[in-house]
Formats: structure tokens, C-alpha cells, sequence
């Protein structure tokens, strides 16, 4: 498999970490996302989606974009609010993932030796509990290691993570 191809295929089955949140109120909070590794080497390339989960329909689009921050307000107060960050690179980007992941970490063995730690991090997902809680005005704040859509060209698997907050 080339490097290409192998990087592709990490991409489309890599989970970025779980929206952190900020500041939570009432009726709004603040999630943001920061790391994107071992992806680095694209993140000015990289769009994100982060969704709310209501009733009807299941998942709204509240933020589509570059930044890796975004205040959510209106939310219902005392209600429970799930998020779930999707990661898209730009299709401009796909055709230069190999040379830029070389131009990043050296040569081809280091490249994947970093793509590693995804299989890692995979194992170490699945052998623990990812919950997070959080005082506030709005309760208690869970993480699920469910949900995070990794889409090439805007499509591949679908791997979620969300963010609960309540």
C-alpha cells in the first residue's frame, strides 16, 4: 500500500479527540477542539461540523468552518445537549497527504510510525471508559466515544464523537 493510500485509509478510520468544554451557562456553551494529531501536518487544510443532536431531525449543523472554537447559545436551560464534531479534510488536500506528511516528520517510516498511535489510541478507547463530568449551571457534562465523522473528500466511515452537556 502507498503511503498515499495508507494515509487515507488512517484518516477516514481516525477519531479526533472529543470537543472540550470552555464555558457553559444557562442557556449557551463553548466547545472547542484543538488537537488534531497526529493530522497536524493538514490542520490548515482540515474543515470542521460540529451538530447538535434534537429530536427532529436528529442531527442540526451548528457550526461548519475552519476555527476550532464555537459558542453555542439558545440552548434549553436544565436540558440535556449532545454535540458531535466531524473532521473533513478539503478535497484540494487529499492528493498532497504523503508529501506534506514527509515534509512534516522526515521520511516515510517516521510518517508511519506516528500513524501508529492511532491504532493506539483505538485500543486504549476501547479498554476504558471515556466519561467526563463537570459542574455548572447546566448540570453535568459526559462524554460518549461514539460519534465523529473522518471524511475524505466528504466521505468515508462514519465514527462519531459527541459531547454531552446537561
Amino acid at each position: 500500500m502507498s503511503l498515499q493510500e495508507f494515509l487515507v485509509a488512517k484518516f477516514t478510520s481516525w477519531s479526533p479527540p472529543e470537543p472540550e468544554v470552555l464555558k457553559r451557562t444557562k442557556y449557551s456553551i463553548t466547545l472547542a477542539w484543538r488537537n488534531v494529531e497526529p493530522f497536524h501536518f493538514i490542520a490548515d487544510q482540515l474543515l470542521y461540523r460540529l451538530e447538535k443532536n434534537d429530536k427532529m431531525p436528529p442531527w442540526t449543523v451548528v457550526y461548519r468552518g475552519g476555527k476550532t472554537s464555537k459558542e453555542i447559545d439558545n440552548l434549553a436551560s436544565r436540558n440535556c445537549h449532545k454535540f458531535r464534531l466531524k473532521v473533513i479534510v478539503k478535497a484540494t488536500a487529499v492528493p498532497s497527504l504523503a508529501e506534506r506528511a514527509i515534509q512534516s516528520y522526515g521520511d516515510e517510516a517516521t510518517v508511519r510510525d506516528k500513524m501508529k498511535v492511532l491504532e493506539q489510541q483505538n485500543e486504549e478507547n476501547d479498554n476504558k471508559s471515556n466519561d467526563v463530568r463537570g459542574a455548572g449551571d447546566a448540570a453535568d457534562t459526559e462524554s460518549h466515544s461514539t460519534d465523529t465523522t473522518n471524511a475524505v473528500k466528504e466521505s468515508g466511515d462514519d465514527q462519531n464523537r459527541t459531547k454531552e452537556n446537561r
